[in-house]
């Protein structure tokens, strides 16, 4: 409870700081004073004109950059293609249901990168997931082909994601997708993620992937909403970058250290 005192008829203006804000709609409630009485009334426009301009830039970016990178990496994918096809027998596309903003429904393409087989396979091999209910992480799972451990290093698997981000199911970056049957899972807390679009990657990726944890995982995705920026978003793409060059060198060398 917030106490005023006015005094002389003059003009106060106060924040509720017991209301939740973030990044992505969540707003303190701001107060007007005037003698003895008090009304709600909007945040200051500023701060949600700044915030609708920088959604609107992030989506700009995301078309100029879905555009670029498909004109750019369509030579790889027709590469990435054959490889697929000449190393295991299968389709070279594995697209699935994932649920995208608010938890609206939409298939993410994806290049295959296991054996057709493998969620048959599933089963047999739970034991060793460490991502418990909410997700699959499996360490050297054998399910993943020769060429798909190439393919995910290098996170060329995830190009065909280009596709949904021009059709305005996910962005560049942000949490990553989870299947509806996942989703189902969540507590209320946890549906907070699904305010803002799905990425192709995002801050748990960057800090902390190889945590098999999903507490972790929700801990960075909310950690990413509730401080959104255009900046973050261009930080998350800088270190993404890096951690490819550095996973495809590991690939690269993994034949040297056998010898």
């Amino acid at each position: 409870m917030v106490a005023v005192s006015p005094q002389d008829n003059q003009s106060y203006e106060y924040t509720d700081a017991s209301s939740t804000t973030n990044a992505v709609g969540h707003r303190p409630a701001t107060w007007s004073v005037v003698g003895s009485d008090v009304q709600p009334v909007d945040v200051v426009p500023r701060r949600a004109l700044s915030l609708r301009l920088q959604f609107g830039v992030k989506r700009v970016v995301d078309i100029v950059g879905a555009v670029a990178l498909l004109i750019l990496f369509a030579p790889l994918l027709i590469l990435a293609a054959i490889a697929i096809r000449l190393d295991s027998p299968g389709p070279v596309c594995f697209n699935r249901p994932r649920s995208g903003k608010h938890g609206a429904p939409f298939t993410m393409y994806k290049l295959r990168t296991m054996y057709t087989d493998a969620e048959a396979r599933l089963a047999e091999l739970q034991h060793l997931n460490a991502g418990g209910a909410y997700m699959i992480k499996i360490v050297d799972d054998p399910r993943i082909t020769r060429a798909g451990q190439f393919l995910r290093a290098s996170s060329i698997d995830e190009l065909p994601q280009l596709l949904n981000v021009l059709m305005g199911q996910m962005s560049l970056i942000g949490p990553r997708p989870q299947a509806p049957h996942e989703v189902a899972l969540y507590t209320d807390e946890q549906r907070r993620r699904l305010v803002v679009r799905p990425g192709i990657t995002g801050l748990w990726q960057v800090r902390d992937r190889h945590n098999p944890s999903f507490e972790r995982w929700m801990l960075w995705d909310f950690t990413y909403i509730d401080n959104w920026s255009l900046w973050l978003d261009l930080t998350i793409a800088l270190r993404t970058l890096a951690m490819i060059v550095v996973d495809i060198g590991r690939i690269a060398l993994r034949p040297l250290r056998r010898r």
